[in-house]
């Protein structure tokens, strides 16, 4: 793990977790975290001038990270504890926010009255990663095929969870773009080739073949407007 570049180890500590883990839809698990990285980003690029490059980084790292603690030790993979994320040299400001994401016990029946929440709530990046799990949790296609299954239907909780953490206009905006869009478009959209160390103005070119937020926004966007009229035309 410590022969990879440090920005690279979150992602293949998930993947190594999570190798062979289904999710409540009966679909790999790795793209989950996939999916609440790529929103993350998405999240924090809305406003360039509110957060530093470096702040997007770490919120993108924990995204990757944010289930490994819960989800190690059940399924073949061992435990993975915090001290073994910083013994695999994952940066403390990324672990400081994983703990924040990371549940040690029940939630309570109201997210405005449950400290995970709340504790969340308070710091920027651990709320925008909460923000990009619920937001794929409350994905259209992915809530269809959980109820397809018999699994439980949480949809409620997480809306309520949502409307704590107090969405922006902006955030909102997203959040209706990314719960339409069916996953698999997603996993195109992020073999785009997304880099969120990229991120400019909104004019700026794709660079490398790596896709500005601007570019993945509207990619996005355009896929729903194809989508939408494809149902209309059924």
């Amino acid at each position: 793990m410590l022969e990879l570049n440090q920005k690279d180890r979150p992602q293949r500590i998930a993947e190594l977790v999570h190798e062979g883990q289904k999710d409540k839809a009966d679909a790999a698990y790795i793209n989950h975290p996939r999916r609440v990285a790529q929103n993350t980003f998405l999240y924090l690029s809305l406003d360039e001038a509110r957060y530093r490059v470096e702040e997007r980084e770490i919120a993108f790292q924990a995204a990757w990270l944010h289930d490994v603690v819960e989800d190690s030790g059940f399924y073949g993979f061992p435990a993975v504890s915090f001290l073994s994320l910083t013994e695999w040299g994952i940066r403390p400001e990324v672990i400081e926010v994983v703990k924040l994401l990371t549940k040690t016990e029940k939630s309570a029946s109201a997210p405005a009255d449950d400290p995970y929440y709340q504790a969340i709530k308070a710091n920027e990046l651990a709320r925008a990663v909460k923000i990009a799990d619920l937001t794929d949790n409350s994905n259209k296609e992915r809530v269809a095929k959980v109820l397809e299954l018999g699994v439980k239907d949480k949809s409620g909780y997480y809306l309520s969870a949502l409307d704590f953490l107090d969405l922006s206009p902006l955030e909102k905006e997203v959040f209706k773009v990314r719960i339409d869009l069916p996953t698999e478009t997603s996993d195109e959209v992020w073999l785009s080739k997304l880099d969120p160390f990229l991120v400019g103005s909104v004019q700026r070119p794709i660079i490398k073949g790596r896709m500005t937020f601007s570019q993945l926004y509207w990619l996005s966007r355009q896929k729903q407007v194809e989508i939408d009229e494809e149902r209309r035309e059924e």
